[in-house]
């Protein structure tokens, strides 16, 4: 297994410097570093946006509440797939494209800044950014250099070492080009272990009829549905938490701002409803035969065997599958874990030197100076997120969850009302920005308990207070020019024709 493992790692490592050497040749301007200058196609931004967004902790963690939950755990397909694409795609991507476009942004904070024509929307939004995603970074380390450790039998400090080497290089040479084609990459090796792994698992199983009564033998609780009962007794903590933590996973891929970026980077939106088709049919296939999987894991081990309930993906791969797809699945792990973070450090970079030093700080900077100085940013942002995790945190879960909840609590109702109501107001953006982001903060530190799981519930009334504030501050303020109305609402013929 170690042999082999090493040999697809060291020929997926090769192919990820050899995209990085083109990608660094394909980027010349700020424009090439941050969104490729839009010259993408919709099938390797969709197989990016999946990559950014079905990370090791997703692509790991639903077979783990497969596992514990048996057929609750299907609640999360539908969840995501209607949450997260149907609805993700029609009510935010369609029109965040067709406005960024119109208004000349290439990032969330400078889309803020055009579309209320406020720099304290821009800087606030920045903040939140970097705070968020500095946490959210930090874990997606810890969880890609566990897996190193797991996977591949090298301790955990020298994974942590591998990851941040090759993300750092290939993020900061490469820029949008070199990550969206590795995203692309490490996509179609998971998409292809998942898919073959299920078809091993399906036969070895006997189907979904042997599944069933597997599952029923071990416990009957396994085969209902969860408002029959079926986390009852399974799960320590009540079902209303873990449909909370659904929606907050199924709502994430509206506040994840590396996926969300993905959107300005299309060409038209032509490519935008092509990346819609794109993402639902392989986001159904992922999430079916990932909880496939930990329910059969579940007829082959049971909590006391397998000790870590993470790391039933692997040990389920390894009882079905051949030595060599086994070896071949662990560097997919591995790679689906590099997949986000490459993404999640071009956003904290562009918040750092596009939306704040240039910005606010230095707005007459020349791109080449930029350009230079964002490599840069990168791989201080790289090797500091290296230095912190060093000492390997203990609660990753909570930190994903505190981290989409402050995005999710602080910049969707913003970004949705600037899109779609003419009233909004510079002034209520920030003011609700920072209600959000406090009341969240607040709610879980008093209500729901700072540092742990419980916490993800602190995202609903925190973007209540959101909503009220919004609205209530846009009502009371000055309306916007109509100037500014009418550059971001008013169709644009060139972009209606290149997008039909």
């Amino acid at each position: 297994m170690q042999a082999g493992t090493w040999i697809f790692l060291g020929i997926y490592l090769a192919g990820v410097m050899v995209i990085a050497y083109f990608g660094s040749k394909r980027t010349k301007t700020m424009e090439d570093y941050f969104l490729a200058s839009r010259r993408l196609g919709p099938v390797v931004l969709g197989f990016s946006f999946l990559a950014t967004w079905l990370h090791i902790t997703f692509v790991m963690g639903a077979p783990t509440l497969s596992f514990l939950a048996g057929y609750g755990a299907w609640t999360i397909v539908p969840l995501n797939i209607i949450i997260s694409i149907v609805l993700c795609f029609w009510i935010l991507a369609l029109p965040l494209r067709r406005m960024s476009g119109k208004l000349d942004a290439t990032t969330l904070p400078e889309f803020f800044k055009k579309r209320f024509e406020s720099g304290r929307m821009s800087v606030v939004s920045s903040i939140i950014i970097i705070i968020s995603l500095f946490t959210y970074l930090g874990a997606i380390y810890v969880g890609a250099a566990t897996a190193c450790e797991a996977l591949l039998g090298i301790p955990y400090i020298w994974g942590l070492v591998v990851v941040t080497f090759l993300v750092v290089i290939y993020t900061s040479l490469g820029g949008f080009f070199g990550v969206c084609w590795t995203d692309f990459a490490q996509g179609i090796i998971v998409f292809i272990c998942l898919v073959v792994v299920f078809v091993f698992s399906f036969a070895k199983i006997g189907g979904f009829g042997g599944l069933h009564e597997s599952l029923l033998a071990q416990n009957p609780r396994l085969v209902q549905w969860p408002l029959e009962g079926g986390f009852e007794g399974i799960f320590s903590i009540p079902f209303s938490l873990i449909l909370a933590f659904g929606f907050l996973s199924a709502f994430s891929s509206w506040a994840e701002t590396p996926a969300v970026i993905r959107f300005f980077a299309l060409r038209s939106l032509r490519d935008m409803k092509k990346m819609i088709l794109v993402v639902l049919f392989f986001v159904a296939v992922f999430l079916i035969t990932d909880v496939f999987i930990g329910m059969v894991g579940r007829t082959m081990f049971n909590l006391e065997t397998v000790g870590n309930p993470d790391l039933i993906l692997p040990l389920t791969m390894k009882e079905v599958a051949p030595m060599w797809l086994a070896s071949f699945f662990l560097v997919a792990l591995v790679a689906s874990g590099m997949g986000a973070i490459d993404s999640y450090l071009l956003v904290l970079t562009s918040s750092l030197t596009k939306d704040i030093y240039q910005g606010a700080i230095n707005p007459k900077v020349s791109s080449k100076t930029m350009l230079t100085l964002s490599r840069i940013v990168t791989i201080v942002i790289g090797v500091g997120i290296f230095l912190v995790v060093m000492k390997r945190p203990t609660t990753l879960l909570s930190f994903l969850a505190a981290s989409m909840g402050m995005l999710l609590s602080s910049l969707v109702v913003p970004l949705l009302f600037g899109l779609y109501w003419k009233r909004s107001t510079d002034l209520a953006g920030v003011t609700a920005m920072i209600v959000g982001f406090v009341s969240f903060l607040l709610f879980s530190t008093f209500v729901f308990g700072w540092g742990t799981i419980e916490c993800t519930m602190s995202a609903g009334p925190a973007t209540a207070i959101n909503i009220l504030v919004f609205l209530a501050v846009s009502l009371f303020t000055k309306a916007p020019s109509q100037e500014l109305l009418d550059k971001a609402f008013l169709k644009s013929k060139p972009l209606e024709a290149a997008s039909a």
